[in-house]
């Protein structure tokens, strides 16, 4: 089996994936599931419905809060509006990408909503105390990040992952990754992660996702480093077990956490060799991370956990 240019994996920073899987209740994986069908339906008043239910179970997520908030203004709701966006941003500044990464969102770019959720983001950030400049310096470098991933999953999906226009695309995002790279190593380097208390929820994962994407040997590097920030809540650790994971693969060892895909001999996506597979979700649930299951659902991979052997 080979690696997979999977460009979802890009975008578990950013929470498309694992962005409203807050909690593993059947009940709110059903709810946000059903809320997020029903806001690309345009159908404001039933997304709203099931985004009550889900935040009655959990409402720790600024992407479902954004989304419950989109469906506010659809619906002409503006107490509602406001009282998800204050949450939203509460948990994260970095609501604005949302509209450049995700398609039913996009539709809503420079529409009013789009300029309510800036104006919140901004009051947050400016009463935060946080470090204004670095927190400039890393949207930049998320950006340039995503930037042409989020080109490559629209081209591989039109001309194929081994086009001309793919590999166009890689030489671009190549550079970017070994610039983002070194900006990443000369931040750290001087002041250490920069996290939570420095840059806010939204983009302590930055530094993280440019390790993610850079070299075997870098990633070995700054493993530490990036430990440490989990451990003292700087960076979320359901973050970091996707390091875990891709850093036990590139030893030649079994992933620990399931969040890596790989082709099988006929191109089809499946989970690399899993260690202890039969337990994977507890490990998941201890860092964060639902269940595998659904996790699976994203790349179109049917997947039922092992039993336990018995003797």
């Amino acid at each position: 089996m080979k690696q997979r240019s999977i460009f979802l994996i890009a975008f578990l920073s950013i929470n498309f994936i694992q962005a409203q899987m807050v909690s593993d209740d059947p009940a709110y994986v059903e709810a946000v599931t059903n809320g997020m069908a029903f806001f690309e339906e345009e159908n404001c008043a039933s997304c709203l419905e099931e985004y009550a239910k889900a935040f009655e179970i959990a409402m720790k997520s600024n992407y479902s809060l954004t989304i419950a908030a989109a469906c506010a203004y659809q619906c002409e709701k503006p107490e509602l509006l406001d009282t998800y966006l204050k949450k939203a941003s509460a948990l994260s500044f970095e609501l604005e990408q949302y509209f450049d990464y995700n398609p039913s969102l996009g539709k809503l770019k420079d529409s009013d909503f789009h300029k309510i959720v800036k104006m919140q983001c901004e009051k947050a950030m400016l009463a935060s105390g946080l470090d204004m400049e670095l927190m400039a310096e890393l949207k930049e470098i998320q950006h340039t990040d995503q930037k042409w991933r989020q080109m490559m999953r629209e081209t591989s999906e039109k001309f194929g992952q081994d086009s001309d226009e793919m590999k166009a695309l890689w030489k671009e995002q190549s550079y970017a990754d070994s610039v983002n790279l070194a900006k990443i190593a000369a931040i750290i380097d001087e002041d250490g992660y920069p996290g939570k208390s420095k840059v806010g929820n939204g983009l302590s994962g930055t530094a993280f996702l440019v390790i993610q994407h850079a070299p075997h040997e870098a990633q070995e590097k700054y493993f530490d480093v990036l430990k440490e920030a989990a451990d003292a809540d700087e960076l979320k650790w359901s973050s970091f077990a996707l390091l875990v994971d891709r850093i036990s693969l590139g030893r030649g060892e079994m992933q620990i956490y399931g969040s890596q895909v790989v082709s099988d001999d006929e191109g089809n996506p499946v989970f690399a060799p899993i260690e202890d597979e039969v337990n994977v979700n507890k490990r998941r649930a201890e860092v964060g991370l639902g269940p595998l299951e659904e996790y699976a659902k994203f790349f179109g991979i049917t997947y039922t956990l092992p039993e336990e052997k018995k003797d």
